[in-house]
């Protein structure tokens, strides 16, 4: 059975899907936001980053990883925030000893709705 746990990173907010294969198009069992307490210091919310990947995890049992790759970022800071949140998300998958890939935000797109450049409404239409 394959299973994939499709991440998008952030601090402030990592968006996550469990998806499974389906006859025409995948099949989403679960989704959600994790959202780290934006008044804890940066390591903290790494830390609370972490624990809730782990939880979901836990959860859900998947047996695949997906991370979406970055969009360039404008503001140098924002890039390191982004790629301390990502490493995160890639360390705590490869703890599990799940295979993980990245992929552009396109090619997700794609694979969940069949159009590259699907609108969020799009995707939200295929959640339970």
């Amino acid at each position: 059975m394959i299973r994939c746990l499709g991440l998008d990173p952030g601090l402030t907010k990592t968006g996550w899907a469990v998806l499974e294969p389906g006859p025409s198009k995948p099949l989403c069992l679960a989704w959600g936001t994790l959202r780290p307490k934006p008044t804890r210091s940066l390591d903290q919310r790494l830390y609370d980053l972490a624990e809730k990947l782990r939880s979901v995890i836990k959860a859900w049992g998947p047996t695949y990883g997906a991370v979406e790759q970055p969009f360039v970022q404008k503001y140098p800071s924002s890039a390191l925030v982004l790629g301390a949140a990502r490493g995160v998300c890639l360390l705590t998958l490869a703890e599990h000893r799940i295979q993980t890939k990245e992929y552009a935000p396109n090619h997700m797109k794609k694979w969940i709705t069949g159009q590259g450049h699907s609108s969020k409404d799009a995707i939200k239409a295929l959640l339970p």
